[in-house]
């Protein structure tokens, strides 16, 4: 899963933030994170 893939990742030493795992649908978790001002696309 994602949040394997996020474990594995932190385990090989990815820096924080690098990697940023969103759970949920897409109309709850992505929308909103699509429209923020502050997320840089």
């Amino acid at each position: 899963t994602c949040l394997e893939l996020a474990d594995i990742c932190k385990e090989i030493g990815l820096p924080s933030g690098v990697l940023n795992i969103v759970t949920g649908l897409g109309p709850e978790a992505g929308a909103p994170l699509a429209s923020h001002p502050l997320v840089d696309k």
